[in-house]
């Protein structure tokens, strides 16, 4: 969202369980905060493990 706005949806992205590294390609979108959920996991104990997450883009 920007700055004193409500978060609106952007995407929805589907990792699939296959041990590699995977990258997503998001609509460009001006924002200064980012939210990223994840809805389920395949993991018996509801683990999810993220080993490098990064977000490109520019400061404006």
């Amino acid at each position: 969202c920007r700055a004193g706005e409500e978060l609106v949806k952007i995407s929805e992205l589907y990792p699939e369980d296959i041990n590699a590294m995977q990258r997503f390609q998001v609509e460009e979108t001006v924002l200064d905060k980012l939210k990223i959920t994840f809805e389920n996991s395949t993991d018996f104990f509801g683990r999810i493990v993220v080993y490098h997450l990064g977000v490109l883009g520019e400061r404006l």
